[in-house]
């Protein structure tokens, strides 16, 4: 085998390692920005009892109990909580996404 062979196979062999790896950071950074700007979870609101300081959810299909001083992840910086007024009394539930308010799913 002659020099210029070698190379020229060590050039074809990192021009496809390349050309693999531009392909896997494009398809990455396609799921990265559906899930942070596109995805949004589903979340239905079965039954909330104030007092009690509860809330009965199913997210993504998972049944969920949320208590009053918690947040519940579902994800990719969305949360589900109880929302308070300046008195820190419950008064709604929320769907947060990176601490901001998206939607509020049920007001007492």
């Amino acid at each position: 085998m002659n020099l210029s062979t070698n190379v020229s196979k060590a050039k074809t062999t990192l021009i496809e390692m390349g050309t693999i790896a531009t392909g896997l950071a494009a398809v990455g950074t396609v799921i990265f920005l559906y899930y942070s700007n596109i995805w949004k979870p589903s979340v239905t609101l079965v039954n909330t009892d104030y007092d009690l300081g509860v809330a009965q959810l199913i997210v993504n299909g998972k049944d969920v109990t949320l208590y009053e001083n918690e947040k519940f992840a579902c994800g990719w910086g969305w949360d589900v909580e109880f929302g308070t007024d300046f008195q820190n009394n419950m008064q709604r539930v929320q769907l947060v996404k990176n601490s901001n308010v998206y939607q509020v799913l049920h007001i007492r």
